[in-house]
């Protein structure tokens, strides 16, 4: 990421196509239970190159490209991935849900 800091939190962000985030070819994007997406690099670390605080209509938009699972409805009701603002929080992910992204779980 460049040194320039970035807004977390775009008000046009387009979750399907991850335009505003920086993103690595071999990498991927995973949303956290947090409500951030995160694209992460490539294999084997996997270490956050960017992260975007989603809001809830963004996070439901996200959650209807995939298919419809009662788990994941509850693990993300209520959540406002913008209120996240630490970049601790943003670039280092709990590890559980570092390992689901190495362990390919996204």
């Amino acid at each position: 990421m460049s040194d320039t800091k970035r807004d977390t939190n775009p008000r046009n962000l387009s979750p399907e196509s991850n335009e505003h985030a920086e993103k690595d070819p071999m990498g991927v994007f995973m949303m956290s239970p947090d409500g951030i997406m995160r694209s992460f690099g490539p294999p084997p670390k996997r270490i956050v190159v960017d992260a975007i605080g989603l809001s809830p209509a963004q996070i439901e938009q996200t959650m209807d490209m995939q298919p419809w699972h009662q788990e994941t409805e509850d693990k993300f009701r209520g959540v406002d991935g913008r209120k996240v603002v630490d970049h601790e929080v943003l670039f280092n992910p709990p590890d559980e849900q570092a390992t689901e992204v190495v362990e390919g779980g996204v």
